[in-house]
């Protein structure tokens, strides 16, 4: 006789009871994969953060390597610049110094050879000149034909007081002095007027001579007021 069997019914999990990991065929669980996934992706986000750090540091010593070779180049343009500027200035001022040497020592030679015959100024107001007249001289000429005696009367031309008081102290050795110049000419000799010229420059001299340096430079000239030939 049959019997119905009734279906066992299961009884519900216990809730209770802890559960059990999961162990999969490589030995982890999977809270330890899940642990190594993490990891994985942290360390998949640490690489390209690493990378670019990497690059942003080349990139700035690659900047920092320009710069210093741009600030070279400008120091060495600059230096080199200033070098030759300033070997230019020296060359233009020396060419112009040469230039203005030149053109002042032509100027000078110009001057020189255009004024050269004409006489020098004297410093300062020429002083006006002082006359001493001498007593009238006679005397016997060099014979000729006949006996002739030549009567002149002279006036010394003088630049200074000093030469005119020496003319005065050696008046004794003037007179003697032009007496024998005088009485050593014929009249033949002191008729023309470039004759009595250089009679003039004769007894000029030979005043200067009778005085004493330095009155005698004073004495610039020998005038005849009076000139006669018997």
């Amino acid at each position: 006789m049959a019997t119905n069997a009734s279906p066992k019914q299961e009884s519900p999990p216990d809730k209770s009871a802890p559960k059990l990991a999961t162990v999969k065929p490589d030995g982890k669980t999977g809270d330890a994969r899940k642990a190594d996934a993490k990891a994985d992706a942290k360390g998949g986000d640490a690489q390209p953060k690493t990378g670019s750090r990497s690059k942003r540091k080349l990139v700035l010593v690659l900047v920092l390597l320009l710069v210093v070779a741009a600030a070279s180049g400008g120091a060495w343009y600059f230096t080199q610049h200033s070098a030759e500027a300033k070997a230019g200035e020296e060359t233009e001022s020396g060419t112009q110094e040469q230039a203005g040497s030149q053109e002042q020592g032509g100027t000078q030679e110009q001057a020189e050879s255009e004024g050269g015959d004409q006489p020098k100024a004297k410093a300062g107001p020429q002083k006006p000149p002082l006359f001493v007249n001498l007593d009238p001289f006679t005397v016997n000429l060099q014979r000729e034909e006949n006996d002739q005696f030549l009567q002149t009367t002279l006036v010394l031309r003088t630049s200074g007081t000093a030469a005119q008081e020496a003319i005065k102290l050696y008046m004794p050795v003037i007179r003697s002095n032009v007496l024998l110049l005088l009485s050593s000419k014929r009249a033949s000799e002191i008729r023309s007027a470039e004759e009595k010229q250089k009679l003039a420059a004769e007894i000029a001299e030979a005043v200067r001579k009778s005085v004493a340096a330095p009155a005698a430079e004073d004495i610039s000239g020998v005038f005849f007021t009076s000139f006669l030939v018997q």
